[in-house]
């Protein structure tokens, strides 16, 4: 019960810095400015013969450099419905890394104020220092979502646009992912004892995870795709971007094995992790 109050009143202290700090609202601000550059970059494309994609040069960089980069197929299924999926992950992408990058500094520098904390919260454990990060990350990053609905619809209502059903499974899948990745970002938050290091580290899990997705497309080098087959067979089920296919292909096909699949196997696999960083900064903790 005492590790339980501990918790929700660090959740309450953490939820309440990041919501009272500027560097959020100033991070939101820029997330949907970036969200919104594809969607008006769509809308200048729009003449009277209808869409022309020679119309808004930014347009066309975007969709020629993921077609290099990932497949033609990849790139009409992600405008399928207009700019809204491709915004959404644009918008969404910086604001998850500000809210895990933050939790991070937060650590550390609260690692080494350890009094400070204790004055606030009282005597607690580390484990349960962590657990309140990672409710945290998912408080903001659900408000964020919110923020997030209500600025696509105003811009899709006030531009006669449609937000197809794709967007609304494409952002639940998101949230539901969001869950592994932030599970990483503990995980490389407690192994190093450094602010930089542990920030390195959590760029290294995602850089390889992203090696791995891009491995998955043809267009990509024939070493890359070997490297990614041999890595694939080891950590492919480690890796959010799995997941987040498996939910977003059962949503697509209407498949309740896809979409039960991805949303256990994401718990499950968040729950691991979890319980891995929560080991490790319990021994930690033992050893001082």
């Amino acid at each position: 019960m005492m590790k339980g109050h501990h918790i929700i009143v660090m959740t309450k202290v953490h939820t309440k810095e990041t919501l009272l700090n500027p560097s959020y609202y100033i991070a939101i601000v820029i997330s949907l400015i970036l969200g919104y550059l594809p969607i008006r970059s769509f809308l200048k494309a729009i003449g009277p013969q209808g869409f022309m994609l020679g119309n808004s040069p930014l347009f066309t960089n975007i969709t020629g450099a993921m077609e290099r980069l990932f497949s033609t197929l990849f790139v009409q299924n992600l405008f399928s419905e207009g700019p809204f999926l491709f915004a959404l992950y644009v918008a969404y992408i910086p604001i998850l890394a500000y809210v895990l990058i933050s939790s991070i500094v937060t650590y550390h520098q609260h690692s080494e104020q350890s009094v400070i904390e204790l004055l606030r919260c009282g005597p607690f454990r580390s484990s349960s220092y962590i657990i309140s990060l990672f409710i945290k990350d998912l408080i903001t990053m659900g408000l964020f979502a919110i923020y997030l609905i209500f600025f696509f619809f105003a811009v899709s209502r006030f531009n006669n646009l449609l937000l197809g059903p794709m967007f609304v499974y494409s952002l639940v899948s998101l949230l539901i992912v969001t869950l592994l990745v932030c599970a990483y970002g503990k995980l490389a938050m407690v192994i190093p004892y450094s602010t930089l290091a542990s920030l390195f580290l959590f760029i290294g899990i995602i850089a390889l995870f992203s090696l791995l997705q891009l491995g998955t497309y043809s267009i990509v080098s024939e070493s890359i795709q070997t490297i990614s087959s041999l890595l694939s067979m080891v950590v492919r089920y480690l890796s959010p971007f799995y997941y987040i296919t498996l939910i977003q292909t059962g949503f697509t096909l209407s498949s309740g094995f896809y979409l039960l699949g991805g949303i256990v196997g994401t718990l499950f696999l968040t729950a691991i992790i979890g319980l891995l960083a929560l080991f490790i900064v319990r021994k930690k903790e033992l050893a001082l």
